[in-house]
C-alpha cells in the first residue's frame, strides 16, 4: 500500500484492509513514499524492492503525473483509494452526498443554508472539494433558493472563521450551515460560540 503524508489519516482503512486481504490468504504490507523521491528522477524504493501481487494507492491529492506514469509502468495491478480516475479506482460519491444532505437540511425547514469549505494552497486539490460543493449548489438551485459559499485558503482558518462570525451577525444570517469537514465544522461551531 502506498500512502502519502500522515500514516495515521485513516487508521481504520489500514485495518479493513489488511482483515480483508488475510480472509483470501494475502498479507498487507505499508510503504510511504516521501515528495522528495517522486520529485526524483528515479523509482521509489517501494517500487524497486517489494515483491507484491498487486498495490493499493492512497495518495489523493494533486496526484504527480510523474508517480502514475511510474506506477502503471510497474505493470502491477493496482488500486487507487479516494482518487477520481478514469479507471482501477474506489472513491466515496461526494457530489450526490452533498445533494442529499443538502436536500435533508431543505427538508428539515431550512432555508438559507451555506456551503464552508477550506482550500488547499488556494485552490480546490481534491475532486472531492468540487464534487461536495456541486452537490450543495444543484441541490439549492433546484430547490429555488440561493447558494452561498465560503471557501478560504487552507492556511487561512482565522479568515474563515472572521467571516463565518461576519455572516452568523447578519440579521438574515444562515439557518444551517454545510462544512465540507471537520476542520471546517470545528471553525463554524467555534465563530457560533464567538457569537452566542
Amino acid at each position: 500500500r502506498i500512502k502519502r503524508g500522515n500514516a495515521k489519516r485513516f487508521p481504520n482503512v489500514s485495518i479493513t484492509l489488511a482483515e480483508q486481504l488475510a480472509v483470501h490468504h494475502f498479507h498487507l504490507i505499508s510503504g510511504l513514499v516521501p515528495v522528495e523521491d517522486i520529485k526524483r528522477d528515479e523509482v521509489p524504493r517501494i517500487l524497486r524492492e517489494l515483491m507484491v501481487d498487486g498495490l493499493i494507492v492512497d495518495y489523493v491529492k494533486m496526484i504527480p503525473p510523474r508517480l502514475k506514469r511510474l506506477i502503471e509502468n510497474t505493470r502491477v495491478p493496482s488500486v487507487w483509494l479516494n482518487a477520481r480516475l478514469d479507471s482501477a479506482c474506489v472513491y466515496p460519491d461526494d457530489f450526490n452526498a452533498a445533494h442529499a444532505a443538502t436536500v435533508r437540511l431543505i427538508e428539515a425547514g431550512h432555508r438559507r443554508i451555506t456551503y464552508v469549505s477550506m482550500l488547499n494552497d488556494g485552490e480546490e486539490s481534491h475532486y472531492s472539494q468540487r464534487d461536495r460543493r456541486c452537490g450543495y449548489e444543484k441541490a439549492m438551485r433546484e430547490a429555488g433558493r440561493s447558494a452561498e459559499v465560503l471557501q478560504h485558503g487552507e492556511e487561512s482558518m482565522g479568515g474563515l472563521r472572521r467571516d463565518l462570525e461576519k455572516v452568523l451577525s447578519r440579521k438574515r444570517r444562515p439557518t444551517a450551515i454545510l462544512a465540507y469537514d471537520d476542520r471546517e465544522a470545528y471553525v463554524t461551531v467555534t465563530a457560533a460560540l464567538s457569537k452566542g
